[in-house]
């Protein structure tokens, strides 16, 4: 009896180990800053807001847009986040004061509001902005700049300026 008793929790046991080894891996979850028409920008930082802009250049927050790669999949949208993230985690305590951003991540929601984070890894700084308006910012660490450069370069369908 107590083989028969052990065979029944074994098949038992076998059943639901089958039931949950065939589900399909869940999406993952949109972080909620990242819903919407997504960009990752690859800035110049080198021109200052101000100086002349070259015949087409487009510009953010009166930074020159050298790249622009849409955002489609989930999966890089939080990877880019996180990366940010892990950024600011792991900030420098110490900030210089030079702010020539080289990256923006661009979001614009349905309710039309835009979202944008510009970042100069060269100065461990950030700022974010809504519309118009900055409206936050802090210190972040460079390491979020392996991350982004990686997602720019394969880009399938970025835009470049001419020659920037």
């Amino acid at each position: 009896m107590r083989h028969l008793f052990g065979s029944v929790c074994l098949l038992v046991s076998g059943l639901g180990l089958s039931g949950c080894c065939t589900q399909m891996p869940a999406e993952p979850s949109l972080d909620p800053r990242a819903a919407g028409d997504f960009i990752l920008y690859r800035l110049d930082g080198d021109r200052y807001p101000g100086e002349p802009v070259p015949e087409g250049g487009e510009l953010l927050h009166g930074w020159l847009v050298l790249e622009a790669c849409p955002i489609e999949d989930v999966a890089t949208r939080n990877r880019i986040f996180r990366a940010f993230d892990d950024g600011i985690e792991d900030s420098p305590d110490l900030l210089i004061d030079c702010f020539r951003p080289r990256h923006a991540i661009s979001v614009i929601g349905s309710d039309g509001i835009r979202m944008d984070w510009l970042i100069c890894f060269q100065c461990s700084n950030w700022y974010s902005y809504e519309n118009q308006t900055q409206v936050g910012g802090g210190a972040t660490s460079d390491a979020p700049a392996a991350v982004l450069d990686t997602i720019l370069a394969n880009c399938p369908e970025r835009t470049a300026s001419d020659d920037q």
